[in-house]
C-alpha cells in the first residue's frame, strides 16, 4: 500500500529528531514501542507477498497503536483523538460503515479503560509537555460522549459520501456497458446492411452480365 510506502521514510526522520530526547531522559519503552512499530511499518512496506486486505489491517492496526501510545505515554489531554479519529475514518473507507463503527467501539473501551487507568493512579503521564490531567468519571463520561457523537456524524456522513460515489459510479459503468452493447449490436448492424448490399450488388452483376449474354 502507497500509504505505508509513503509513512515509512517519515516515520524514520521522525523517531531520529526525538530519539536523543527519550534517551536523555531514559524512557526506554517508548522507544522500544516507536521502533517496533517503525520496523513493522518498514516490513509493511516493501513485503511484495502481502495481500492488499493484509496491509490495510496492518494499517489500521498502526494507526490504532500510535493512537493507544499516545493515551498511554502523553494521558487524555494531547492527540490520541486525531489518531483514533483517522483509524476511524480509514477503517471506513477501506471496510464500510459497519467496520467503522466497529472500530469506534473498540477505540471507545480502550480510552475508557486506559482513561480509568490513569484516574486510579496506575499509569502515570510523565512524558506530556503540557499539563496532563488526571480525569475523573464524570470527565472520562463526557469525554467519551463528546467522541462517540462526533465520530459516530463522521463516520455517517463519509459512508454516505462514499455510498453516492459509488452508486454514481456504478451508474457510469452501466451506462458505458450499455453504450458498448449498443454499439457493439450498431456495428453488427451495419455489418449485415453490408452484406446484404454486397449480396445486391452481387446479385446486380450477375444480372447485367446475363442481360449482355442475352442481347448477343
Amino acid at each position: 500500500m502507497s500509504l505505508l510506502r509513503f509513512g515509512a521514510p517519515f516515520s524514520m526522520i521522525w523517531l531520529l529528531s526525538i530519539a536523543s530526547n527519550f534517551v536523555s531522559d531514559e524512557k526506554w519503552g517508548p522507544l522500544l514501542f516507536y521502533l517496533m512499530l517503525i520496523a513493522v511499518i518498514a516490513y509493511a512496506s516493501i513485503a511484495i507477498k502481502l495481500t492488499y486486505t493484509v496491509r490495510t489491517f496492518i494499517t489500521l492496526l498502526i494507526i490504532y497503536a500510535l493512537g493507544t501510545a499516545d493515551l498511554i505515554f502523553f494521558g487524555v489531554a494531547e492527540d490520541w483523538r486525531l489518531h483514533y479519529a483517522a483509524l476511524l475514518m480509514c477503517t471506513t473507507i477501506f471496510l464500510g460503515r459497519r467496520a467503522g463503527f466497529v472500530a469506534l467501539l473498540i477505540c471507545l473501551v480502550s480510552f475508557i479503560s486506559i482513561g480509568w487507568l490513569i484516574s486510579k493512579g496506575v499509569l502515570v503521564i510523565t512524558m506530556s509537555i503540557m499539563d496532563s490531567p488526571i480525569p475523573d468519571t464524570e470527565a472520562i463520561f463526557m469525554m467519551s460522549m463528546v467522541f462517540f457523537f462526533v465520530c459516530s456524524m463522521i463516520i455517517m456522513v463519509l459512508a454516505s459520501v462514499l455510498e453516492e460515489f459509488e452508486n454514481a459510479w456504478e451508474r457510469e459503468r452501466l451506462t458505458a456497458q450499455q453504450l458498448s452493447i449498443q454499439t457493439k449490436e450498431l456495428e453488427s448492424s451495419l455489418s449485415r446492411e453490408q452484406l446484404l448490399a454486397n449480396k445486391l450488388e452481387h446479385s446486380l452483376t450477375q444480372q447485367e452480365e446475363l442481360n449482355r449474354l442475352k442481347s448477343r
